[in-house]
Order: C-alpha cells, then sequence, then structure tokens
C-alpha cells in the first residue's frame, strides 16, 4: 500500500483593513462632563408610596387522609403502605407452606426479612399491633436463621398462628379498622427462644 503525502495547507486570507492602534505612551481623553441639574428643577411633588398587595401562595389541595382510630395517613402513604404489608404477609405465608412441606423445616433468611419489612411499613402507619407481633416473630426467626434446625410441631403450630394473626391484622387496616393486639402470641414466641 502507498501513503499519499499529507494536504497542502489552505492559505490564510488576506485582511482588506488594517487594524486602528493606539500608541501605548498617549493616555485617553477623559470624557467630558456634564453639569449636574439643579435638585429643585427635578423635585417632583412627592406622593406616599402605593401599598404593595400582600401576596398570598397560592391555595394548595387538601391531602386526603385515610383515618383509623386515632391514626391518620395520607392516602397516598396508605395506599402504598398496606399494598407493602399485604405482599409481605404473602411472603410470610409461602415461607410457612414451604417449611410445611419440607422434610425437616429450617427457616430461611426470607422468612425472617418479610417479618421485618412488615414490621417496618407497620411502623410506618403506626399500626403497634403489627409492629409488636411482627418484630417478636423477626426474633424467633432470626434465632431459627442463625442456629439452624428442624422445627416441632408446637413451633409451626405458633408460626402459623402468628401468621394467621398479622394476615388477619393487615386485612383489618386494609378495610379501615384498628388491629386488634395479641400479645398472647407474642409472649408465645418470646418464650421460645
Amino acid at each position: 500500500l502507498a501513503t499519499l503525502p499529507p494536504p497542502e495547507p489552505e492559505p490564510v486570507p488576506v485582511l482588506d483593513f488594517e487594524l486602528a492602534t493606539t500608541p501605548a505612551h498617549e493616555p485617553e481623553p477623559e470624557p467630558e462632563s456634564l453639569p449636574e441639574p439643579e435638585l429643585e428643577q427635578l423635585s417632583a411633588p412627592t406622593r406616599e408610596p402605593e401599598p404593595v398587595p400582600e401576596l398570598l401562595p397560592a391555595p394548595q389541595p387538601e391531602e386526603e387522609l385515610v383515618v383509623i382510630g386515632e391514626i391518620a395517613i395520607p392516602q397516598d402513604l396508605f395506599e402504598i403502605a398496606s399494598l407493602e404489608a399485604m405482599q409481605n404477609v404473602n411472603v410470610l405465608r409461602n415461607q410457612y407452606n414451604e417449611l410445611r412441606q419440607a422434610a425437616s423445616p429450617i427457616v430461611q433468611h426470607d422468612f425472617m426479612r418479610a417479618a421485618h419489612t412488615l414490621g417496618g411499613v407497620s411502623s410506618t402507619m403506626g399500626f403497634d399491633a403489627v409492629v409488636n407481633l411482627s418484630q417478636a416473630l423477626e426474633e424467633w426467626l432470626r434465632k431459627r436463621v442463625e442456629h439452624p434446625s428442624t422445627l416441632g410441631n408446637e413451633q409451626m403450630q405458633v408460626l402459623e398462628q402468628s401468621i394467621d394473626a398479622l394476615d388477619e391484622m393487615v386485612q383489618s387496616i386494609c378495610v379501615l379498622q384498628m388491629p386488634q393486639m395479641r400479645g398472647d402470641l407474642v409472649d408465645q414466641l418470646m418464650a421460645d427462644k
């Protein structure tokens, strides 16, 4: 392969005018000053300044609230959080069903995470009954994740009752009813650490 020589540079165009230059040693002339007008001639009759109308902020649409007992939650937050709560109850139910079908039921991390998330979502909404039971279940599940062992029939029963109770609580929230505390299940879970 033959290489071509580099192209010739284009010629620089010639300017048809000369740039004006000021010698560096000559100072620039000072502009002529105009006589200042007399103040009496410029004075206009004084008037009181007109009051500036006070600008009010544009009215904001009232935020729709969902009220359950003494708890008021913005509609958007309620919809998102209640959907999230239902999804996590479904994860708990699915994890429980997998345990029930296993020859030697051992708790998986996703089971504990669903209880944790359900507790967090419920805390955001302000439903202590769900928070208390979710946290007790999370701790109970954490012990089984950290120290895997096969669950017995009594443990499976308490687990099923806890998930059923959480499901009922979330369903009651979705129909705008305050969920009932289940201290009995919290106590059973705490006793079996």
